[in-house]
Order: structure tokens, then C-alpha cells, then sequence
């Protein structure tokens, strides 16, 4: 159901939130078990927004199905990007960040 909503914001309103939808439709493509899909939705949002929440969801989806080279050259772009980040940058990160720093301790301990 989520897809269909995404779908249609997609549509109707492209120009509402563009990064939310496409963050948003590749985690839902990644939960119904369309790797495939999701892969190609991760890496348009993270080629067309290049923000630190694109690299960062799709590194925490890498590291969930294994993917080590994407998650490793992920890591390095998201190192250099958080390098640069003052106070009020890393408070709006801060959320995925955590999220980014579990999912790689979680897989550093599968190894």
C-alpha cells in the first residue's frame, strides 16, 4: 500500500519532498524483497541528491543484505561528508547517523 501512496505522490505532486518519496519507496521496495528495485532506487537518490541521508540509508540497506564493496565505499563517502559538518549539521543528521552507526556495528559483529 505504501508503494501505491509513494507511486501516486510521485505523479500527482513531483515536486513534493522528491528525496522523502524516493528514500521512502526504496526502503518500502527493499521490505517487500525487490533487491533489485530497491538497489536502483537507492543509487538514483544518492546520484540525484547526494546528500549524507541518501548515502546513508542506502549504506544501512548494504549492510543488511551483505553487500560489503557498497557499504565500505558508502562509509568512506559518508566519512568525508561528516568531516565538514558544523553543530547544527550533525544536530540534523544526528538520526540517521545513529541509525548508520548500529546497522555497521550490527555487521561488524556478523563478520
Amino acid at each position: 500500500m505504501a508503494l501505491d501512496y509513494l507511486e501516486r505522490i510521485r505523479r500527482e505532486r513531483p515536486d513534493f519532498r522528491p528525496e522523502a518519496v524516493s528514500l521512502l519507496s526504496a526502503r518500502c521496495l527493499a521490505g517487500t524483497s525487490r533487491a533489485q528495485q530497491a538497489r536502483a532506487e537507492f543509487e538514483s537518490a544518492t546520484e540525484r541528491f547526494g546528500t549524507y541521508e541518501s548515502r546513508a540509508e542506502y549504506a544501512i540497506w548494504a549492510l543488511a543484505i551483505g553487500d560489503t564493496t557498497t557499504a565500505e565505499r558508502l562509509d568512506a563517502e559518508l566519512n568525508k561528508i561528516s568531516q565538514r559538518w558544523n553543530a547544527l549539521t550533525r544536530d540534523l543528521n544526528a538520526a540517521v547517523e545513529r541509525r548508520y552507526r548500529a546497522a555497521r556495528g550490527r555487521a561488524l559483529q556478523r563478520a
